[in-house]
Protein backbone atom coordinates (compact mmCIF):
# COMPACT_ATOMS: atom_id res chain seq x y z
CA UNK A 1 0.00 0.00 0.00
CA UNK A 2 1.37 3.40 -0.97
CA UNK A 3 1.06 6.05 1.70
CA UNK A 4 1.52 9.02 -0.60
CA UNK A 5 -1.35 11.21 -1.63
CA UNK A 6 -1.30 14.02 -4.15
CA UNK A 7 -3.78 16.87 -4.29
CA UNK A 8 -4.58 18.92 -7.35
CA UNK A 9 -4.00 22.65 -7.40
CA UNK A 10 -7.75 23.13 -7.81
CA UNK A 11 -8.51 21.07 -4.70
CA UNK A 12 -5.96 23.00 -2.66
CA UNK A 13 -7.60 26.24 -3.84
CA UNK A 14 -10.99 24.85 -2.77
CA UNK A 15 -9.61 24.03 0.68
CA UNK A 16 -8.17 27.54 0.93
CA UNK A 17 -11.54 29.01 -0.10
CA UNK A 18 -13.38 26.91 2.50
CA UNK A 19 -11.01 28.10 5.22
CA UNK A 20 -11.43 31.73 4.19
CA UNK A 21 -15.09 31.81 3.12
CA UNK A 22 -16.92 28.62 3.98
CA UNK A 23 -16.16 27.93 7.63
CA UNK A 24 -19.75 28.35 8.78
CA UNK A 25 -21.15 26.04 6.10
CA UNK A 26 -18.47 23.45 6.81
CA UNK A 27 -19.20 23.65 10.55
CA UNK A 28 -22.85 22.91 9.72
CA UNK A 29 -21.78 19.78 7.84
CA UNK A 30 -19.73 18.64 10.84
CA UNK A 31 -22.58 19.43 13.24
CA UNK A 32 -24.98 17.45 11.03
CA UNK A 33 -22.56 14.50 11.02
CA UNK A 34 -22.41 14.57 14.83
CA UNK A 35 -26.20 14.78 15.07
CA UNK A 36 -26.50 11.90 12.58
CA UNK A 37 -24.44 9.42 14.59
CA UNK A 38 -20.79 9.86 13.63
CA UNK A 39 -19.82 9.41 17.29
CA UNK A 40 -21.23 5.87 17.23
CA UNK A 41 -19.26 5.17 14.04
CA UNK A 42 -16.08 6.43 15.72
CA UNK A 43 -16.60 4.09 18.67
CA UNK A 44 -17.06 1.11 16.35
CA UNK A 45 -14.12 2.14 14.20
CA UNK A 46 -11.66 2.21 17.09
CA UNK A 47 -12.78 -1.16 18.42
CA UNK A 48 -11.21 -2.74 15.32
CA UNK A 49 -7.70 -4.13 14.93
CA UNK A 50 -5.21 -1.17 14.82
CA UNK A 51 -3.64 -2.37 11.55
CA UNK A 52 -7.04 -2.57 9.89
CA UNK A 53 -7.93 0.85 11.29
CA UNK A 54 -4.79 2.32 9.71
CA UNK A 55 -5.63 0.84 6.31
CA UNK A 56 -9.26 1.98 6.57
CA UNK A 57 -8.19 5.50 7.50
CA UNK A 58 -5.93 5.75 4.46
CA UNK A 59 -8.67 4.41 2.17
CA UNK A 60 -11.20 6.83 3.65
CA UNK A 61 -8.91 9.82 3.10
CA UNK A 62 -8.21 8.66 -0.44
CA UNK A 63 -11.92 8.13 -1.19
CA UNK A 64 -12.75 11.56 0.22
CA UNK A 65 -10.06 13.31 -1.83
CA UNK A 66 -11.16 11.50 -5.00
CA UNK A 67 -14.79 12.45 -4.26
CA UNK A 68 -13.84 16.12 -3.80
CA UNK A 69 -11.74 16.08 -6.98
CA UNK A 70 -14.67 14.59 -8.94
CA UNK A 71 -17.23 17.08 -7.62
CA UNK A 72 -14.90 20.03 -8.15
CA UNK A 73 -13.94 18.86 -11.64
CA UNK A 74 -17.56 18.44 -12.71
CA UNK A 75 -18.51 21.87 -11.39
CA UNK A 76 -15.51 23.52 -13.07
CA UNK A 77 -16.39 21.76 -16.33
CA UNK A 78 -19.93 23.16 -16.13
CA UNK A 79 -18.59 26.70 -15.76
CA UNK A 80 -16.09 26.29 -18.59
CA UNK A 81 -18.71 24.74 -20.87
CA UNK A 82 -21.02 27.74 -20.40
CA UNK A 83 -18.41 29.97 -22.05
CA UNK A 84 -16.43 27.53 -24.21
CA UNK A 85 -18.31 24.53 -25.64
CA UNK A 86 -16.90 21.26 -24.23
CA UNK A 87 -16.53 19.66 -27.66
CA UNK A 88 -14.31 22.57 -28.77
CA UNK A 89 -12.07 22.15 -25.72
CA UNK A 90 -11.84 18.37 -26.23
CA UNK A 91 -11.06 18.84 -29.94
CA UNK A 92 -8.38 21.39 -29.13
CA UNK A 93 -6.73 19.23 -26.46
CA UNK A 94 -6.51 16.29 -28.88
CA UNK A 95 -4.43 18.44 -31.24
CA UNK A 96 -1.94 19.62 -28.61
CA UNK A 97 1.49 18.09 -28.19
CA UNK A 98 1.27 16.60 -24.71
CA UNK A 99 5.03 16.17 -24.61
CA UNK A 100 5.58 19.93 -24.88
CA UNK A 101 2.68 21.14 -22.73
CA UNK A 102 1.96 20.24 -19.16
CA UNK A 103 -1.65 19.95 -17.89
CA UNK A 104 -1.22 23.01 -15.66
CA UNK A 105 -0.44 25.23 -18.66
CA UNK A 106 -3.43 23.88 -20.58
CA UNK A 107 -5.81 24.29 -17.62
CA UNK A 108 -4.53 27.80 -16.88
CA UNK A 109 -4.90 28.77 -20.54
CA UNK A 110 -8.45 27.45 -20.78
CA UNK A 111 -9.36 29.25 -17.57
CA UNK A 112 -7.84 32.53 -18.80
CA UNK A 113 -9.56 32.18 -22.18
CA UNK A 114 -12.88 31.55 -20.47
CA UNK A 115 -12.36 34.62 -18.29
CA UNK A 116 -11.45 36.77 -21.33
CA UNK A 117 -14.39 35.54 -23.38
CA UNK A 118 -16.66 36.16 -20.42
CA UNK A 119 -15.43 39.77 -20.14
CA UNK A 120 -15.75 40.37 -23.88
CA UNK A 121 -19.28 38.98 -23.90
CA UNK A 122 -20.32 40.92 -20.79
CA UNK A 123 -21.54 37.73 -19.16
CA UNK A 124 -22.66 38.26 -15.58
CA UNK A 125 -22.10 35.73 -12.80
CA UNK A 126 -25.05 33.38 -12.59
CA UNK A 127 -26.30 34.39 -16.05
CA UNK A 128 -23.74 32.63 -18.20
CA UNK A 129 -24.58 31.97 -21.78
CA UNK A 130 -22.34 30.67 -24.54
CA UNK A 131 -22.39 33.40 -27.19
CA UNK A 132 -19.09 32.82 -28.97
CA UNK A 133 -18.37 30.63 -31.90
CA UNK A 134 -16.21 27.57 -31.48
CA UNK A 135 -13.47 29.13 -33.60
CA UNK A 136 -13.38 32.25 -31.44
CA UNK A 137 -13.01 30.07 -28.34
CA UNK A 138 -10.29 27.89 -29.92
CA UNK A 139 -8.33 30.95 -31.07
CA UNK A 140 -8.52 32.48 -27.59
CA UNK A 141 -7.30 29.24 -25.98
CA UNK A 142 -4.43 28.89 -28.46
CA UNK A 143 -3.46 32.50 -27.80
CA UNK A 144 -3.40 31.87 -24.04
CA UNK A 145 -1.43 28.64 -24.45
CA UNK A 146 1.20 30.49 -26.47
CA UNK A 147 1.39 33.18 -23.78
CA UNK A 148 1.70 30.66 -20.93
CA UNK A 149 3.95 28.07 -22.58
CA UNK A 150 7.54 27.95 -21.42
CA UNK A 151 9.57 25.59 -23.60
CA UNK A 152 12.04 23.32 -21.88
CA UNK A 153 15.77 23.58 -22.53
CA UNK A 154 15.73 20.58 -24.86
CA UNK A 155 12.85 22.09 -26.89
CA UNK A 156 14.74 25.23 -27.88
CA UNK A 157 16.98 24.85 -30.95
Amino acid sequence: MSNQLSLSFELICLMDWIIKNGREKFQLIVKDAINSGIVDNLDLFFQQDPEKVSENLYNTVLDFVVFLEDVLGKELDKINEDIIPRDKVDDLILHLDNMALDPKTVWLSIHQARKNLKKVQGVEAGKMECKNTGEEAKNEIFNKILNNWEPGKDEVN
